[in-house]
């Protein structure tokens, strides 16, 4: 029979021809005309899904190993867990053998959420057969918990000692008790209370026994006997929101000298006991492995301790939150840190990306070291609304010590009336390599800074000293100046001014961006004769903002 040259037809026909063969001949008797079409459609839908299969099983992707599929899948299901299945029930309806390679794979399956229905969560620990489990618990909102029924199946005991990863939410003291069974195969826990209360969970009886693979802990308000098994050999250690029952200080470094291969360490809001004397430690702590080191919101009595008792030789990324200005001795304002502390020192000067922020009542010191940088090569420091200079006197000496070995970036973001404290403001101008200062806000003394900035001094040996000469980045707000003031100052330094014939010849950096916002003092001619100097890409005059 031609059928226009189509050859799959004769293959299709075979099809259907071997499943009419397999029907009951019951079957093959229908009682009526509709009877004999309906069973005759069943037979050709049946031989067309045999078509399909063999198409399917031509396609290059069918060809892939088993376990390249599985690793396929995984990839493709690995982004929202609470939607894992769904996308996976997706892939198995594709074709016979996805879904064969699918429900064979136990990894694929051993993926559990407190989101899951226990419908869900009942098939997939029985296709995860023995496969370490990662599991997430998270606490319902109020709308979620008329859909919650029971408690997931992942937290029976069975399950717990399937657990690889854990990281588990929960809102009262109830849950802990759940966590009384063994995880042998545990490597990261992370466990967080989002209760109200100021009070830490404690528990003493979290997983018995052994976790010889554990290597990764985040506890947020969690308290644990503080010298127990759980902090051995571990790589990444994060302790948040610890306020009644967190370490001491020899029992944070007795966790610590327990890691020799941290690679991270987190201390966030963590109170430590109070009655611990730094005399306690005296022999420093190496971490030769440390490569990040955050400490946010502790004490600076605490601070200074973590820090002049340990050596992190391999540091990459370092964060600090200090207060500055709490009732009582503090470290970093009165510049025991700094003057006591040779890592905290060393920190800075191997730096190659710094930000330090002064604000109210608070330091931030953040910090890039050369391993992780490819250009990057910068200093900066922000204050923002200090009500007086004096106290940052310290900071403008780690500036000076910092910035010989890469440039730095001043940024005013408050009211700062930097200029009526004249110790300071000489310190700020005697800073080396300052390239950038930047106003977010209108303050008072910039008629005094540009006027500054436009002079210069000559030594004993003839040399001309500007000040500060590597600056070529200015950013100024507010109507505290006109326009005619940094005309003044640019002509100055570009050597345009009168009585300047020793400084003609050693002029500082020209500017790659002067930007002026919120200034309603000026006037078109100052404004063209500035742009004529330092160009037209160079200047930027905004009169108001919207």
């Amino acid at each position: 029979m031609d059928y226009d040259g189509n050859r799959y037809m004769d293959l299709l026909l075979g099809c259907i021809q071997v499943e009419t063969s397999r029907r009951p001949p019951a079957r093959n008797k229908p009682t009526s005309e509709v009877d004999g079409m309906t069973d005759f459609i069943d037979t050709v839908e049946q031989a067309l899904a045999v078509f399909k299969r063999k198409r399917n099983s031509l396609l290059l992707v069918d060809a892939l190993p088993t376990e390249l599929l599985a690793a396929i899948f995984e990839w493709a299901v690995s982004g929202d867990v609470r939607k894992r299945y769904v996308e996976l029930q997706r892939f198995r309806l594709v074709c016979s053998s996805w879904t064969a390679t699918i429900d064979a794979t136990p990894a694929l399956w051993s993926v559990l959420s407190s989101h899951h229905s226990w419908r869900v969560q009942e098939i997939a620990l029985r296709r995860s057969s023995n496969h370490p489990l990662s599991v997430w618990h998270d606490v319902p909102s109020v709308s979620q918990r008329i859909y919650v029924i029971g408690t997931p199946r992942f937290l029976q005991p069975s399950s717990i000692q399937r657990w690889k990863f854990a990281s588990l939410e929960f809102g009262s003291r109830a849950f802990l008790a759940t966590l009384n069974h063994a995880a042998p195969l545990l490597e990261v826990l992370r466990l967080q209370a989002v209760s109200g209360s100021d009070d830490d969970h404690w528990t003493e009886d979290l997983f018995p026994g052994d976790m010889p693979r554990l290597q990764e802990i985040r506890f947020q308000a969690v308290a644990v006997p503080w010298e127990s098994r759980y902090f051995a050999g571990l790589r990444i250690l994060e302790l948040s929101c610890i306020q009644r029952r967190g370490p001491t200080i020899p029992q944070l470094f007795s966790i610590l000298s327990q890691c020799p291969e941290l690679s991270t360490a987190v201390l966030d809001r963590v109170a430590f006991p109070s009655g611990d004397s730094a005399n306690q430690t005296t022999i420093p702590l190496a971490l030769p492995n440390l490569t990040r080191l955050q400490l946010t919101h502790l004490t600076s009595a605490s601070t200074h301790q973590i820090l002049t008792n340990l050596d992190f030789p391999r540091l990459v990324k370092f964060d600090l939150q200090c207060s500055m200005f709490r009732k009582g001795p503090s470290t970093l304002f009165d510049h025991q840190l700094y003057q006591t502390c040779p890592a905290f020192v060393r920190l800075l000067q191997n730096a190659r990306a710094m930000r330090i922020e002064v604000q109210a009542d608070m330091l931030t010191c953040r910090a890039l070291f050369p391993k992780d940088l490819a250009t990057a090569r910068s200093f900066a420091v922000t204050i923002r609304s200090c009500p007086s200079a004096s106290p940052l006197r310290w900071l403008v000496s780690i500036l000076k010590d910092v910035s010989p070995h890469l440039p730095a970036e001043l940024t005013v973001s408050g009211f700062f009336p930097f200029a009526h404290d004249e110790e300071f403001f000489e310190m700020m101008l005697q800073i080396p390599h300052l390239v950038d200062i930047s106003f977010k806000l209108p303050n008072e003394d910039i008629a005094i800074l540009l006027a500054r900035l436009g002079t210069y001094s000559v030594d004993e040996d003839g040399e001309v000293k500007w000040t500060l000469p590597d600056l070529n980045i200015l950013c100024l707000s507010g109507d505290y100046f006109d326009d005619s003031e940094v005309l003044a100052m640019v002509k100055s330094r570009y050597g345009l001014s009168k009585s300047q014939h020793k400084a003609k010849n050693h002029l500082p950096a020209p500017f790659v961006l002067l930007d002026v916002v919120d200034n309603t003092r000026s006037t078109e001619e100052t404004l063209a004769e500035i742009r004529s100097i330092v160009g037209d890409s160079v200047l930027e005059w905004e009169e108001f903002s919207e």
